[in-house]
């Protein structure tokens, strides 16, 4: 996979979370004016967001799973500060954007076959 691949792929993996988030907030904005027994808003917005993850940490050998990490609890990069994530040995572990946590799994990748 390249680089551009990769960095594209969390692009609209950021944008379908993006979308989904937007018609919950419609939906719950205006709960009371839909009828229905179960308005589900993640129903409306079809994504797949932990499949996608896990398939790429499949293939950039992600055992430790940054991209889920990067993605979920670091909302895509935005709430990454500094020193946030850390080496055994306190190094800080930079993945504050998709082209940096390309770059901390492939710099790993080639660690690893040394």
């Amino acid at each position: 996979m390249t680089k551009e691949k990769f960095i594209g792929i969390i692009t609209q993996l950021k944008a379908a979370e993006e979308l989904q988030h937007k018609v919950a907030v419609a939906v719950r904005q205006y709960n009371n004016l839909i009828h229905c027994d179960y308005p589900d808003p993640y129903g409306l917005v079809v994504s797949h967001g932990f499949l996608v993850t896990d398939l790429l940490s499949e293939i950039m050998n992600d055992d430790d799973r940054y991209i889920e990490l990067f993605c979920y609890e670091l909302d895509f990069g935005r709430k990454y500060y500094s020193g946030c994530i850390t080496e055994d040995d306190g190094t800080e572990i930079d993945i504050s954007d998709a082209e940096k946590l390309w770059d901390y799994l492939n710099k790993n990748k080639t660690k690893d076959k040394e």
